[in-house]
């Protein structure tokens, strides 16, 4: 009789709405496409987002404060505020679709 082999465990998948200006909209889109154009598949703004995030995530705390943290304070006070102060920027939502991780 053969035996099965056990697939692996694939990550919880999390699905999150983000707003987006008209520039960082077609950014996006650049990336995407530049992707799919190098890589000969079609690449999604999906993976774009998590590759980004990967990669900030593997970098040394001193590129977040000097490289990521500047801009993300230029976004904030460039004006454009999403949501509420104190609200739950949609917890539930996504405690409903996937776990949390631990």
């Amino acid at each position: 009789m053969a035996t099965r082999k056990s697939q692996p465990k694939k990550d919880p998948v999390f699905i999150h709405s983000y707003s987006l200006t008209a520039a960082v909209e077609r950014a996006l889109r650049r990336m995407s496409q530049e992707a799919t154009d190098s890589i000969g598949r079609e690449v999604s703004s999906s993976a774009i987002v998590r590759a980004l995030v990967l990669y900030t995530d593997r970098q040394p705390p001193t590129w977040l404060r000097e490289q990521l943290l500047p801009l993300v304070e230029e976004e904030i006070t460039g004006g454009i505020v999403w949501g509420r102060k104190g609200s739950s920027n949609g917890d539930e939502r996504r405690r409903a679709v996937g776990k949390e991780e631990e």
